[in-house]
């Protein structure tokens, strides 16, 4: 997954589900659930799959304030982080905690 300025289409449009206290992330244009890598050497990126019924594609999506939500991943407690730069293609991966704004999202809905 990657970070793009906006291109108004089903490419950046998530379907929210709800599992208990958790939620669930599903691309609008292809059904396919946010998931993460769980190892260092694919850089925990981000990627999404079919649905496997797992905590690697639940989350927790937590209010941070001023609109921003902190959003993570269930199976092992990182969060949802963007890196800023080209280099890294813009990519979406999971980090600890560290209360940079990278890992501030806003959920909108349309």
């Amino acid at each position: 997954m990657v970070t793009r300025t906006a291109q108004n289409n089903d490419t950046q449009r998530w379907v929210f589900g709800q599992v208990g206290a958790v939620y669930t992330m599903r691309q609008k244009s292809n059904g396919r659930f946010v998931d993460a890598r769980e190892v260092a050497a694919n850089d925990f990126s981000m990627v999404t799959r079919p649905a496997q019924n797992s905590d690697t594609q639940r989350w927790l999506v937590l209010p941070v304030g001023e609109g921003t939500f902190s959003i993570q991943q269930l199976s092992n407690g990182r969060f949802v982080d963007a890196h800023g730069s080209s280099a890294n293609d813009f990519s979406v991966v999971t980090r600890p905690s560290s209360n940079r704004t990278a890992q501030r999202w806003f959920c909108v809905k349309v």
